[in-house]
């Protein structure tokens, strides 16, 4: 073998790629890291930090106290014992939301929701401890599940039970049972108002149960708050909530 050869396949056995190589963000080949971002990306991403809001978890902005502006003009929003927002909705972080949403990356998400899943343990997230803790994701119509062919939210949640621990709660005990149109779409009262009984969750599966309802994006919190009431009334005891980014 000669020197170029051996310098090859040296670098060969150095490359560990995301699963297409590339950082989702900047698309630079990803060289000498097992990391799934360039280092560049990484250190421009904006953690959600400080004083977070005691209902979703949103970083509290001036003049607001313990509870976030979305929160409290949202009824229900106290049905949320408390959340975890990874990160803030600005530099890479929306790029990396379209790669997971678009179905160009779907396994980014079971990715980012392993970090998640690390910086909840490393921050001793809230009150989730202990064997009773199951994890959620806010599920698809199955009518749009067909369309995407896999739900964000739920490679999300696989990624936070990974590093966490905690249990899975099965694809089918909680579902989406209304179709409803697209939230971006929609103001704050519309989107209360179009998410309102849109989904069932199965008693045998939640009661008792503390629970964390994981999904990609929160913005008004609608969907955050529909869904718990749904595993409330299952016969949870507490309902968390965490999501990758905030985009209020």
């Amino acid at each position: 073998m000669n020197r170029f050869s051996r310098m090859a396949g040296g670098l060969a056995d150095w490359l560990l790629y995301t699963p297409d190589g590339v950082c989702p963000i900047c698309r630079r080949v990803l060289f000498f890291t097992d990391d799934w971002l360039c280092a560049s990306c990484r250190s421009q991403l904006s953690h959600n930090s400080g004083e977070t809001c005691v209902r979703c978890g949103a970083s509290l902005r001036n003049g607001e106290d313990s509870v976030c502006v979305s929160c409290s003009g949202l009824d229900g929003s106290e049905m949320l014992s408390g959340g975890f927002i990874w990160l803030r909705y600005k530099s890479g972080c929306g790029a990396i939301v379209r790669r997971i949403k678009s179905g160009s990356a779907p396994q980014l998400g079971q990715i980012c929701g392993r970090e998640m899943g690390r910086e909840m343990n490393a921050g001793g997230f809230i009150e989730l401890t202990g064997p009773d803790v199951l994890i959620a994701a806010v599920p698809l119509h199955p009518d749009r599940l067909v369309e995407r062919g896999y739900n964000q939210s739920r490679m999300l949640a696989q990624g936070i039970a990974e590093t966490t621990g905690f249990e899975l709660a099965p694809e089918d005990s909680f579902r989406r049972i209304r179709k409803t149109p697209h939230q971006a779409w929609l103001g704050r009262k519309e989107r209360m108002s179009n998410i309102r009984g849109a989904f069932s969750a199965a008693p045998g599966v939640f009661s008792g149960r503390t629970v964390l309802i994981v999904d990609d994006v929160k913005t008004t919190g609608a969907t955050l708050v529909s869904a718990a009431g749904a595993i409330l009334s299952a016969g949870a005891n507490k309902v968390y909530c965490a999501c990758l980014t905030d985009a209020a």
